[in-house]
């Protein structure tokens, strides 16, 4: 007869559960003047920019970063594949830089030097689409490197993609919100009002959409961009939002103010305790259980999710599982309960329903599992 017992650790020993989700300070640095972030979709690998600076990379999520060696710019947006590979960046009148090997190195197309508002990719990388401010919408199918423009020509400030790149959803300044189903090809202005919008995300199928700015709530459809209504989030300005794949969980920053969040289409909204500041960008893994937001003057802040280490028999194994987004953790043992020293395991785990999951041996009538961050 065996006994497992788990505990659950961030750098110390625990008795099962993680506190609460909380925003807390990256590494990043505080003094870069954050202007956008982008992630993977399990939250691991980030790439931010500076508003007049380098690109930053992580590949923790968020627990150290780095400089990317891209030039410094006027970095306005940027955005990611889902698996952090493929990245591109667009500055304000400069070139739309793009990066194959998650940053290492970095070159830019045929994209014109315009004034690059925002940048979308599809979840392979493959295609993306860019918008100007005061001009036309562009898309690229080869990962950003060359690129063609298409009609009309507005005051664009932001688009999302969903993960095929087929469905579209852009804002203008002072105007509509307008979708495309083809791509970017063509474009239909939808029933949004018309306001100052600031920011807009899509679901993984495109069919959830929302948008955000002016002094209203956030405006969300669920019809792909046909009907359009508003959400019970407090008033705006709202400057930055992002979803979930499932666009069911929300989280959108203002400037000079909170950060809030919903789980319920944005039925109902929670402030998550963040710091009041000037937030520029803020973004999600597939699931929303990590998020990220910059600030313009101030650190990158992230929240991890409620971590729990499962523990189940499996014949003469154990079966261990814990959240997917648990990136920077190690699985730890031991079979002493009285032992200060904790062995860290070398492991490989499966991924199931957003679950790692491993297969150890049992060797100890009693043995202790944790995860710890080094």
């Amino acid at each position: 007869m065996w006994t497992v017992l788990a505990a659950l650790a961030c750098g110390l020993s625990g008795s099962g559960l993680l506190a609460a989700p909380a925003w807390t300070a990256t590494s990043a640095p505080d003094d870069a003047a954050w202007a956008c972030l982008a992630s993977s979709a399990d939250g691991r690998k980030l790439a931010g920019a500076a508003r007049a600076g380098p690109i930053y990379l992580s590949t923790n999520a968020g627990l150290s970063w780095i400089d990317s060696g891209a030039p410094n710019l006027q970095w306005r947006s940027i955005a990611s594949s889902a698996d952090g590979t493929k990245l591109v960046a667009a500055s304000y009148f400069g070139p739309i830089y793009v990066s194959t090997n998650s940053g290492g190195s970095w070159s830019n197309g045929t994209a014109p030097s315009l004034a690059w508002a925002s940048v979308c990719s599809s979840a392979n990388g493959t295609k993306c689409a860019a918008v100007v401010y005061g001009g036309p919408v562009y898309t690229s199918t080869d990962s950003g490197y060359t690129w063609a423009s298409h009609i009309p020509s507005d005051y664009w400030n932001a688009i999302a993609s969903s993960t095929d790149g087929v469905r579209l959803v852009a804002s203008v300044a002072n105007g509509p919100i307008c979708v495309s189903t083809n791509s970017g090809t063509n474009w239909r202005q939808t029933s949004a009002p018309l306001t100052n919008w600031a920011s807009v995300c899509s679901s993984a199928n495109g069919a959830v959409l929302a948008g955000t700015g002016g002094g209203m709530p956030a405006f969300l459809s669920a019809t792909s961009g046909t009907n359009w209504g508003p959400t019970s989030s407090p008033l705006g300005p709202w400057d930055t939002i992002a979803s979930s794949a499932d666009g069911k969980s929300l989280v959108m920053g203002a400037y000079g103010g909170a950060i809030v969040t919903s789980k319920d289409f944005g039925s109902t909204w929670a402030s998550n305790n963040a710091p009041s500041g000037y937030w520029t960008s803020v973004v999600c893994s597939t699931n929303a259980d990590t998020l990220f937001a910059a600030m313009y003057i101030g650190p990158i802040f992230s929240t991890r999710p409620t971590l729990a280490l499962g523990v189940a028999p499996a014949g003469t194994n154990v079966l261990l599982s814990w959240p997917w987004t648990s990136a920077g953790f190690s699985l730890q043992q031991k079979v002493d309960a009285g032992a200060s020293n904790w062995n860290s395991l070398s492991v490989s785990p499966s991924l199931t329903n957003w679950q790692n999951q491993a297969l150890l041996p049992v060797t100890n009538p009693v043995t202790f599992y944790r995860l710890a961050l080094p």
